[in-house]
Parts: structure tokens; sequence; C-alpha cells
């Protein structure tokens, strides 16, 4: 054990970390939080799979229409969206819910691809950006947060195994 504590000052300090890796994203993508902050309209709290849906769906409407990443996804990876999108409920619901349901593996197809078309930071922070857009459209409250603290944790992991991907392959053509 690393620690010698009670589990209350384990939450106390598993909270501040959390905390503190949210400060850290505000601080470096201050343009993909500033709709939270600024804007405040009537939004719901998001609750349960419908709102999973919601989210997932209307995300993917705007992936599909921004002139940067629709061609990627449409077209270079040839989504079928009649598979992907109930799998991104899955996800997302065991992300936001505790769901069981998401059996899969993400990193993998993200490999694949981007020995297809090269994905760049800059493609992650496009997704993040439109992710957060459109969970401020939607949402607010602490479901809401949490989706888009996960949802940059997830693309920051992404990107960096991606891009050790990209640097691989750029070795291996050497």
């Amino acid at each position: 054990m690393l620690f010698k504590t009670d589990d209350s000052e384990l939450v106390i300090f598993l909270n501040l970390h959390r905390i503190l890796i949210f400060v850290i994203a505000v601080s470096r993508h201050r343009h993909l939080f500033c709709d939270t902050f600024v804007k405040k309209r009537m939004r719901k709290q998001l609750e349960n799979r419908a709102d999973v849906e919601l989210l997932v769906n209307s995300f993917y409407q705007k992936i599909r229409e921004d002139a940067e990443l629709g061609s990627i996804f449409d077209e270079v990876a040839q989504v079928s969206w009649e598979v992907h999108l109930p799998k991104m409920y899955d996800f997302w619901e065991g992300i936001l819910f505790g769901t069981l349901n998401y059996n899969g593996r993400p990193m993998p197809p993200h490999f694949r691809l981007t020995t297809k078309y090269t994905l760049t930071p800059e493609h992650f922070d496009r997704w993040l950006a439109l992710f957060f857009q459109n969970v401020d459209e939607l949402f607010e409250g602490e479901k809401a947060d949490d989706v888009k603290y996960r949802a940059y944790s997830i693309a920051s992991i992404m990107n960096n195994r991606v891009q050790q991907v990209n640097d691989q392959l750029r070795v291996e053509n050497l």
C-alpha cells in the first residue's frame, strides 16, 4: 500500500487530483472550456441512456459535417454508423453511469486508421472542441462536466498513443 490513510483521506486526495487535472486542462485548452463558463442557457442534466444517445448522435452529426474531420470518418475510416453509434452509446454510458454494456478496444481501430491517414494532435483538438461544444449546447451540471473531463483524458491518452504509432511508422519508412 502506497498510502497509510483512511478512506476519507484517499477520497479527498483523488478529488483534489481530479480538480488539478481539470484546472490544467482548462489552462491549456481555455478555448474549449469557455462556453461552459461564459454562456448560460437552459440546458438539462445528463441523466440516462437517452441523454447519452442524444449526446452521441448530435456529436457525430457535428463530426460528419465538419470540414476537417468529416471526410476522415466517412471517406477514410468509412465508419458504419449503424454499428459505430450503438458502440458509442455503450461506451459513454459506461463512462458516465458505470454500466458494463461496452465491450471493445478503442485503440486498435485508431492505430489502423493512422496507418491509412496520419492523425495529428490537431485532429484530436478539433474532435475535443466539437465534443465540448456539443456538451455545452445540450447539458449542464456535474455529469456534463464529468463527460468533458473524461473526453479530455481519453483524447489525450489516445492522441499520445496514436502519435507513438505515427513515430514508429516514420522510423519504419526511413
